[in-house]
C-alpha cells in the first residue's frame, strides 16, 4: 500500500460529517493555510501568530478523536504522500495546515497533549537514522503499540 499512496497525486481523508464546531475549526484551518502560503511568498513568520483560542483547541481535540486518527494503518497515507487533504463534511484542509495548528503554528508546543495521535506526530521524518520510508513506517507502527 505504501507504493499506492506514494505514487498518488494526493490523498483525501474523509473524516465524516461536519458539526458547527468543526466548521469553525476548518475556517481557522483555512486561515492557517492562507498564512502558510503567504509566509512562503513573503517570508512572513507564521510562528508569530497567537495561540489558537480555547474553543478552537477544543474543536481540534474533538476532530482528533474521530476514528481515522486512532487507526495505526493510516500512517502510511500521511507519511508517504505529502499532499494529504482532510475533509469534514464540505470543508477541507491540508495536512500541513492541520499540523501547523496542532503544533501551535510551528512553535513546537503542541496545543493538544494527546500522545496517541500518531498521524500528527511525524516529527521523526528528518532523523538521519530513518533513511527509508519503510523503516520509518515500521518504527512508527512499533512505537504505536507502546502508547
Amino acid at each position: 500500500m505504501d507504493t499506492v499512496y506514494s505514487e498518488a497525486v494526493g490523498v483525501l481523508v474523509y473524516l465524516g460529517e461536519h458539526t458547527a464546531g468543526s466548521q469553525m475549526l476548518f475556517e481557522e484551518l483555512a486561515e492557517t493555510e492562507r498564512l502558510l502560503k503567504e509566509s512562503q511568498v513573503e517570508k512572513l513568520r507564521i510562528d508569530q501568530r497567537p495561540r489558537p483560542s480555547k474553543t478552537i483547541i477544543r474543536e481540534l481535540e474533538l476532530l482528533l478523536e474521530r476514528p481515522w486518527f486512532r487507526r495505526v494503518w493510516v500512517l502510511q497515507e500521511v507519511y508517504v504522500n505529502r499532499s494529504v487533504t482532510f475533509q469534514c463534511g464540505p470543508h477541507t484542509a491540508s495536512y500541513i495546515a492541520l499540523f501547523s495548528l496542532y503544533n501551535n503554528n510551528n512553535n513546537n508546543n503542541n496545543v493538544v497533549q494527546d500522545p496517541t495521535v500518531l498521524a500528527m506526530r511525524l516529527d521523526l521524518v528528518g532523523r538521519p537514522d530513518l533513511r527509508s520510508p519503510q523503516l520509518h513506517l515500521w518504527l512508527l507502527l512499533y512505537r504505536s503499540k507502546q502508547v
